[in-house]
This record gives C-alpha cells, sequence and structure tokens, in this order.
C-alpha cells in the first residue's frame, strides 16, 4: 500500500537570543576526539550492523547510499558479536546530541538466541534463529554521554515508535476553514489517529521513560537485558542481575509470543503487532485479556516468566548452582501480573523531569515567532502598517511610489516611441525596415533606392571586405551596416550580420533619443558591437528577401541600449533618470513539415532582459536582469509568428491523429568502409527528415574488450551516401546489433519519432516478421526494407523552460548617507508542464547593517533585515512491483530559510532565524481531496493525503504542523499544546 507522506515541511526555528542548549538530561564533556558507545541487541542478536545515526532535518534517521551503492543509515557503525555485544567509536563531537541507535541485517544474516530450554520451534535451545526479512529496531537517546550503555532491543524500538509519533484530530465532520469556533473545540477534543511525528531529546527521553515505567524496568536504555539461557554465567550480582534477568526474559518474550500466535508470525512481524497496539492506545496495553491472541501486558509478562522459571527448572535438573536473583525476577514478574485487571488499560502517566523543563520555554517562543511570521506573510507589503511585515511600512510607500513613476513612464513614453503605436512607428521599426532596405539593395546590386528618404543607402568605410552599398543611414542618426558572416561556401553565405556602427548610433522619437552602443555581453566574456544576425539552411551571395525565404534563426545581441528620461510623481525620488537596457535574443523559425504552405514561426531559444535605471546622483539605483533557454524550441509550433508568453506548455491542437507513410523504411544490413572493415548498420528513413539516420556497430575489440557505435545521416537518394557521422561512441564488452535494436524496442525509442510542429508519434510492427504475435522482438532480416508504417499521435511537443532567471534590485537614499536594498531573484527549470524547480530569494534591510554572507544560510542578515530563501521541486518516481512500474509518485521537496529581526518573543524584541523543509509524495488516483501545493486541483490518491510541517527551536525538532480540515494547518507540539495557525 502506497502510504502518501504530504507536504512534509520542516520549520528550523533557531532563536537566535536564545543561544545554547539548556534541555538536557546527562551532562557531559569530553576533550578525546573519540569516544565508545557499548551496549546489547536484543538479549543476544548476533551478526547485526549497528549505527549511532544523527537524526536529519525532518526528525528521522539519516540514510545514505554506501560504496556499493545500498542506501544505509548513517553514522558510526559496528557489528554485534555472538553474545548481541557490540562497542561503537564516535567522534566527541556528537556527545551531547541527540542519535538513533539501530539495528540491521544489512551485513548479512542475523539471528536471536534461543533462550527457551525446549527449544524454538525446531531449533534447540541456545541455538540462533535466523530473523527472516528486514531487521530495523531502534533505541534514541535524547543527549549522547561519553562512554555510554545504550541497549537496543523490541522495548527499546518501541519507545522509538512512540517518541517518533503524533496524534492529530482525523474525524471528518464537514468543518472548513469557515467554522473557526468548531474547528477549535473539534481539534482540542479529537485526538484519534496517530501520525509520524519527530525524534527529538524530548520527545526520545520522555518515550524512554514511559515504555520503562510500561513494563517495569528502571531505564530501558541502560539496563543490561541477560538473557536466561546464561543466568549461571553472568558476571551481574544483586540487583543488577535481578534487573538484567528481568528485563531480558521480556526482551526474550517476544519471539515467544510470535510463535504462539502463528508459525507464519515471524520478529519483525510481532514487533509491529505489539507498537500498533501501543500507538493506538496512545502509549497503552491491555492490561489482560479473556481473548485468545489479545496482546496485553499480562501476556508478555507471563512469557517472560514462563522463559525464566523453564530456564531454572532446567539448570536445577543439571544439578547447576541457580543464583538467587533468578528467583527474584521470577517473582518480580508475577507479581507485577498480579495486580493486572481483565479489559482496563495500563494508565502510564510521566511527569516532565526538570531537566526537560526548558523546552516549555521554546515550546512558547516557537508559538510566538509562528504567529507573527503568519502575520508577516499576510502583511508582507506593509499593507497595515500597524502589523508585522516583510519590509518597512515607509519604505514599501515609497518604493510603490517610484516604481508606479517607473510604470507610468513607460506606458505614456518609452512604450510608444521604442515599439511604435498606432499612428507612427517606433525605433525598432525604422531598425527592422532598415535591414528589408539592405536586403532589397543586394550589395548593389537590386533595388538602392529606398521610397523613403529617411533610408540613405551607402558603402560603410570600415569594411575591410570593401563590399558596395552594404550600409544604410536612418534620418542621418544611425547607421545600419550589413556584412556577411564567415568565409563563403560554394555558394555564398549561410549567415549576415547587420550591425548598428559604433558612432551614428542614435535614433529619436517623440523626444527620447535611444543610444545602441559597445559593451560586454551578458556573460562578461567580450565586448561587441550591437548586431543582428540571420542564419539560413542554404547559402546565398546575400541575404534572400524576407517574404520568399524565412531565416531557420534570427540572434539580437544589444550589448547597451541607453536613454535618459524624467521620473515624475515619486516625490524626492523624482527627477532625470538614465536608463540601460541589454537584450540578446536568440529565436529559431518552425515550420511544419506536413504543410508546404506553413508559416515559419519563430520560438525564443534563449532571451536575455536586462533593464537598469540609476538617478542624476548615482544614488537611487533600480534593475531587473531575466534570462530564459527553453526547451524544445527546434520542434514547438506556436500559434502566433513571434514569441509569446502563452506558448509555454501550450500543445498544439490541430495535428493529424495518424502520419501516412511517417516512417519510410526501416533496413539492417552491412556498410563496407574505406579501410576495408565491415560493420552492421541499422537505417531509419522518416518522412520529415532531410537525411536517412543510420546506426553503425563495429565489430568486437577483444584487446579492449569494447564495440564502438556511430550515428550518421546519408542520404535518401538509391546510393544512401554517407553524408557525415558523430564521434564514436563506446560500449563495455561485447555488443550486438540485435542487442542493442531490442534494447531500442523495448525502450520505444525505434518505434517512436517527433515531428517537428506536430507531435510525438509511433509507428505498429505487428503484421511483420520484426514482431511476433505477442508483440516479442524478433529482429530485422538482413538486406530487407520494411516498410512503409503509419505514424499514430501519441502526446503532444510543448515549449517548456529549461532555465530561467529574474533579479530585482532597488537601492533607495535612507536620507542618512547611506541605501536601503530590497532584492529578490528567481529561478526556474520547469522542462515540462508539471515538473519543474524554482528558487525564490529576498532580502530588505539598511546597507549598514545588511550583509549578504554565510553560504550556509544563503541570505541578507543584520540589524535590520527581513530575509529568505525559497526552494522548491517537483519530480517524479516509478514504483516498481514484479519488475514492472506499477504506479508514478509525485514528490514534491522545498526548503525555506527565513531571517526577520523584531520579532517579540517572551516581551522582548528578538532576531530569528528559521528553516522550513518540505516532502510530499503522492499518486493521482480517484479521491476528491487536495493533496500537496502542485496539482491540490487534481484527484489525489486512495490513500488519503497528509500535510505535515515540523519545527525545530534551537536546534531541537518541537513539533509538527498537518492539514487537518482543508486548509486548516494545526501545529502539535510535543508537550501536547496546539495551536492553529492563520484565520
Amino acid at each position: 500500500m502506497m502510504y502518501k507522506v504530504t507536504t512534509a515541511l520542516l520549520v528550523g526555528l533557531m532563536l537566535q537570543a536564545c543561544s545554547g542548549n539548556s534541555s538536557s538530561t546527562r551532562t557531559v564533556s569530553s576533550e578525546e576526539d573519540e569516544t565508545a558507545v557499548t551496549g546489547r541487541v536484543g538479549a543476544a542478536i548476533w551478526g547485526s550492523r549497528i549505527s549511532a545515526t544523527p537524526i536529519n532535518s525532518e526528525g528521522g534517521p539519516v540514510r545514505i547510499v554506501n560504496d556499493s551503492g545500498d542506501t544505509v543509515f548513517d553514522g558510526a557503525a559496528a557489528q554485534t558479536e555472538q553474545t548481541g555485544n557490540y562497542e561503537i567509536t564516535v567522534e566527541s563531537d556528537v556527545v551531547g546530541q541527540s542519535l538513533v541507535f539501530i539495528a540491521t541485517n544489512d551485513n548479512g544474516v542475523v539471528g536471536y538466541r534461543c533462550e527457551e530450554p525446549s527449544g524454538c520451534g525446531t531449533l534447540d535451545y541456545n541455538t540462533y534463529v535466523n530473523i527472516p526479512g528486514e531487521l530495523d529496531i531502534r533505541a534514541g537517546v535524547g543527549e549522547v554521554a561519553a562512554d555510554m550503555v545504550v541497549n537496543v532491543n523490541w522495548v527499546t524500538d518501541l519507545a522509538s515508535s512512540m517518541a517518533r509519533t503524533v496524534y492529530i484530530d482525523a474525524v471528518t465532520n464537514g468543518l472548513s476553514a469557515d467554522d473557526r469556533q468548531d474547528i477549535e473545540q473539534g481539534v482540542l477534543d479529537g485526538l484519534d489517529t496517530a501520525k509520524t511525528g519527530v525524534y527529538n531529546e524530548y520527545t526520545l527521553e520522555l518515550a524512554n521513560l514511559h515504555v520503562s515505567q510500561l513494563f517495569g524496568i528502571s531505564d530501558i536504555i541502560y539496563v543490561t537485558p541477560v538473557g536466561a539461557s546464561q543466568m549461571t554465567q553472568s558476571t551481574l550480582d544483586g540487583e543488577e542481575l535481578v534487573a538484567g534477568l528481568y528485563y531480558g526474559a521480556i526482551v526474550s518474550a517476544l519471539p515467544h509470543l510470535a510463535l504462539e500466535q502463528s508459525v507464519d508470525t515471524d520478529y519483525m512481524s510481532m514487533l509491529t503487532a505489539i507498537t500498533d497496539e501501543v500507538l493506538a492506545r496512545q502509549g497503552q496495553l491491555l492490561q489482560k485479556s479473556n481473548t485468545q491472541g489479545a496482546i496485553t501486558l499480562h501476556e508478555i509478562l507471563s512469557a517472560a516468566a514462563d522463559i525464566l522459571q523453564a530456564n531454572i527448572t532446567y539448570y536445577e535438573g543439571l544439578g547447576a548452582r541457580v543464583p538467587e536473583e533468578a528467583t527474584l525476577a521470577v517473582d518480580r514478574l508475577t507479581g507485577r501480573m498480579s495486580g493486572l485487571v481483565a479489559g482496563r488499560e495500563t494508565t502510564v502517566e510521566i511527569d516532565v523531569p526538570a531537566e526537560l523543563a526548558s523546552w516549555g520555554t521554546n515550546i512558547e517562543k516557537a508559538q510566538e515567532f509562528i504567529q507573527d511570521l503568519t502575520e508577516a506573510i499576510k502583511n508582507f507589503w506593509a499593507e497595515d502598517p500597524e502589523k508585522s511585515a516583510f519590509v518597512d511600512a515607509s519604505h514599501a510607500r515609497r518604493m510603490d511610489a517610484y516604481y508606479q513613476a517607473h510604470e507610468n513612464l513607460y506606458n505614456q513614453v518609452v512604450s510608444d516611441s521604442l515599439f511604435g503605436n498606432s499612428v507612427e512607428d517606433g525605433v525598432l521599426d525604422e531598425l527592422l525596415d532598415g535591414v528589408k532596405v539592405l536586403i532589397a539593395c543586394e550589395f548593389g546590386e537590386g533595388d538602392c533606392s529606398p521610397s523613403d528618404s529617411a533610408f540613405n543607402i551607402q558603402a560603410d568605410g570600415n569594411d575591410d571586405d570593401e563590399l558596395a552599398s552594404n550600409s544604410v543611414l536612418i534620418r542621418n542618426s544611425l547607421e545600419l551596416i550589413m556584412r556577411p558572416v564567415g568565409d563563403a561556401g560554394s555558394s555564398g553565405y549561410s549567415e549576415f550580420d547587420f550591425i548598428i556602427d559604433t558612432e551614428n548610433n542614435s535614433l529619436t522619437k517623440g523626444g527620447t533619443t535611444y543610444y545602441w552602443e559597445s559593451d560586454v555581453i551578458s556573460d562578461g566574456s567580450f565586448s561587441v558591437q550591437p548586431y543582428l544576425r540571420l542564419f539560413y539552411a542554404e547559402e546565398y551571395d546575400t541575404p534572400p528577401d524576407f517574404d520568399t525565404v524565412k531565416p531557420t534563426q534570427i540572434a539580437v545581441i544589444w550589448p547597451l541600449l541607453s536613454f535618459d528620461q524624467f521620473i515624475s510623481g515619486a516625490g524626492d525620488d523624482s527627477g532625470s533618470h538614465t536608463f540601460r537596457i541589454l537584450l540578446e535574443a536568440n529565436l529559431v523559425g518552425v515550420s511544419d513539415p506536413l504543410d508546404s504552405m506553413s508559416e515559419t514561426r519563430y520560438n525564443p531559444l534563449t532571451l536575455v532582459f536586462w533593464v537598469r535605471s540609476i538617478d542624476s546622483e548615482e544614488q537611487n539605483v533600480s534593475a531587473m536582469i531575466s534570462q530564459i533557454r527553453t526547451t524544445n524550441p527546434y520542434t514547438y509550433y506556436p500559434e502566433t509568428k513571434w514569441p509569446a508568453a502563452s506558448d509555454f506548455f501550450n500543445a498544439r491542437n490541430d495535428v493529424p491523429d495518424t502520419i501516412s507513410g511517417m516512417v519510410q523504411s526501416l533496413y539492417r544490413g552491412q556498410e563496407t568502409l574505406s579501410g576495408g572493415t565491415t560493420v552492421d548498420v541499422f537505417d531509419k528513413d522518416v518522412i520529415d527528415e532531410e537525411f536517412i539516420s543510420r546506426i553503425r556497430l563495429y565489430p568486437y575489440d577483444s584487446s579492449t574488450s569494447t564495440t564502438l557505435s556511430q550515428a550518421c545521416s546519408v542520404s535518401k537518394d538509391g546510393n544512401r551516401t554517407v553524408q557525415s557521422c558523430s564521434e564514436p561512441l563506446e560500449f563495455a564488452g561485447e555488443v550486438t546489433l540485435d542487442e542493442l535494436l531490442v534494447s531500442n524496442f523495448e525502450a520505444g525509442t525505434l518505434t517512436t519519432e517527433t515531428i517537428s510542429a506536430n507531435g510525438n508519434y509511433t509507428i505498429d510492427l505487428s503484421g511483420t516478421d520484426i514482431v511476433d504475435s505477442e508483440g516479442n522482438f524478433l529482429g530485422l532480416t538482413a538486406d530487407v526494407s520494411y516498410g512503409p508504417f503509419d505514424g499514430t499521435f501519441e502526446s503532444p511537443i510543448k515549449m517548456g523552460i529549461d532555465t530561467a532567471s529574474v533579479s530585482l534590485t532597488s537601492y533607495l537614499t535612507n536620507g542618512e548617507g547611506g541605501t536601503t536594498p530590497v532584492v529578490a531573484e528567481l529561478s526556474l527549470v520547469r522542462r515540462v508542464d508539471d515538473l519543474f524547480t524554482v528558487s525564490l530569494g529576498y532580502s530588505f534591510g539598511e546597507e549598514d547593517d545588511y550583509d549578504f554572507i554565510s553560504d550556509a544560510i544563503g541570505i541578507g542578515v543584520g540589524g535590520d533585515a527581513q530575509a529568505f530563501i525559497f526552494e522548491y521541486a517537483v519530480t517524479e518516481e516509478e514504483l516498481e512491483s514484479g519488475g514492472e512500474v506499477s504506479s508514478t509518485v509525485e514528490v514534491e521537496r522545498g526548503a525555506w530559510t527565513v531571517y526577520r529581526t523584531g520579532v517579540t518573543l517572551g516581551g522582548e524584541e528578538q532576531s530569528v532565524l528559521s528553516r522550513i523543509i518540505t516532502r510530499t509524495e503522492y499518486t493521482q488516483g480517484t479521491e476528491e481531496e487536495a493533496c500537496g501545493v502542485n496539482d491540490r486541483d487534481k484527484l489525489s490518491s486512495a490513500e488519503g493525503c497528509e500535510a505535515v510541517a515540523y519545527l525545530t527551536v534551537r536546534g531541537a525538532l518541537v513539533g509538527t504542523i498537518r492539514e487537518e480540515r482543508e486548509n486548516v494547518f494545526v501545529a502539535r507540539f510535543v508537550d501536547g499544546t496546539w495551536m492553529i495557525i492563520g484565520d
């Protein structure tokens, strides 16, 4: 069953004003570089791998991939001896930290010692019984001490499970965000469902105390369990031996109960059954029951007493000296059983020890911080100056006015003069007209007398090629020069530049003069003159007419376009400003190969656009820096001729369902190379491709144990002449062409083709001897041409975002000789519609106090700073069952780091550094239940949906947040307190 972990948000709230870790149950110090932790796994579990594992940001044990590629628990590790004992050497810096000790069978076969004289199933007394399946038993320690003893067994694992459990109200009663009062009462009263919580010092220590009291053990972590079979050999005596035998008998009871339940019940299944019972009863057990097979405290203690008494009888029968402590341990077990009542639960209650009392203060501060953060998010731009916000109210209003003035200037002046309007062309229109004039002139061989006197054809005096009539002077102020790029081919050139002169470089419209200047390009690598470049599929002596032959690609590189304008309506920030623009655009043309009359339309391959505004005093500075790189620009067919935002993730809706003869032929044969080597080849002739695609596979080279392969293009005439080939690809070992074709067939690449401007299509090979009646690939007969094959539509082509980034920066004077920076940065990768990664950073603060520091934090901090960085990713993972993909799981992960100053905690203003980490997993199903952040409007899977937030204060996890009603989030803290977040 697929378990949905939804919106797992970890909030690490580290309160800067509260330094140190004042919550501790053990006070330790160590000047050594290393220290040892010892203990026993089970009463005697032999061969298990035991690791001292740190706790991750989601409140669980850290996992890593080892050198063998296996996922294991992180941390120092050891293997248990035959006695179950272990010793782990850990770094001294883990002393004082919370760790989880985990015993697994990652190192191979693991077994527990049979403690029953009558044997354990088919195995004899004192032999080792294999534990089948995956072993995972844990012991959590709130604060590790040097030279500490940590025992790991099913009892400590039960405590570990309790430590990581929180109870919520999951009753579905129709209450929503509008039923505020009813929700509060319902949430308060309805703790009915166990959910995953967090490991931390508080939960681990309280759970250990709770389970110790439940079973009558003084300390389940420290007391060494002594197996009943070892009662005559133990070096312990007195109370230590009594407690050890008592504990060891309880530990040995689990496999005994498993065999009593069923021959099919194994060690871990029985542990799971006991754990589920305790968690369902919120930490209690039924004391006693008259129902056969019920899991009760009496059944566990009774099994332990029987095992211990059987060993006493066994050793007495051998004439061995049985220590009196064994009898005392049996008496302790039977005495505890005598007070148990059928049908009643245990009533274990733990008082919080004084050493953990400071957690209450931390939790109170966490609650105050969450309230403040929620308010600040809702009032981000300080619309209400009386509430918390992420920017100072007065500065926010100043920025509103400043940027509104910029927007007014753009709408009223720049837009018309730069891009034109219904009355008059803009300067960009005149530049394009200049390009058309030069193309029509054909370097003096065409029409070089434009009807508009604003365009004057001439020769560029700086032209080294001495081309005639290669320049046009527009309005006597801007010179545009046409030049071929590179060396001429057999028929001319395939690329042409239109360069703006370095001296005659301005155009004026509507009272605004625009200047094009040389400068470095966006990556800072070199300086260029502004130019536009046209690319063609064929070679020409001069660029062809736009209406006759469309460029296959258009590049615009303007490293610096500047103009001056007056900003008004911004109070003291009004005045003359200089605007600087950088534009780099690379557009690729796409036409429909199935329609010879289709219009060539252009998609952005890359686009870089910068705008900077600087006042006359060069103090107030604002900037926008953006860049994007797309996916599928060469094959997606947009709705309009020129790029538009609506083109992204938008499928063409008029593509054919079937393409007749899409794959003209499939062919398998051989080719003899010029050096005499004979290679196997596979050819595929697709309808819209200029050449046939060929795979070459070379003979196996035994001297290097490799096989070479090449991809080639061959002509579509009867000769199949090779036009070009890629560099050879090297396969390890011997690979045949048939093996390569089988793998391509199974992967779908052999039968799938992308038809430009249309979509992805598949061909059906049934009816040929390539596949059998069940669809299994048999291979192609050599020198036989198969086809043609019709293509059937499978999926559309959509243009996505390979990478995109936007940076917004504002520096306004603060009246005290400095500036106040506000910075926002966004980056996005969204190659397909619903799978993407995004990051957003924001910072505000006084420049004197403000510092973009700390690789660990990655945000601005300072005396008055408000800052955050948010990262979020949506991916897919495939779940397999029986070697096949059974379902696809959508996974959402995120991280949010927040720094805020001036937060009132405990009546004092403090600085707060917080962190939120998210994880969401769900599959699409049939239930109308919102799940995660992405695709909340879609139906989730039948397993339901869980939204979790993990909160950390001063490095310790203090609680969780879940969506207990639709759009109603409840924070539940480890001390049992709770709060509803937001209104």
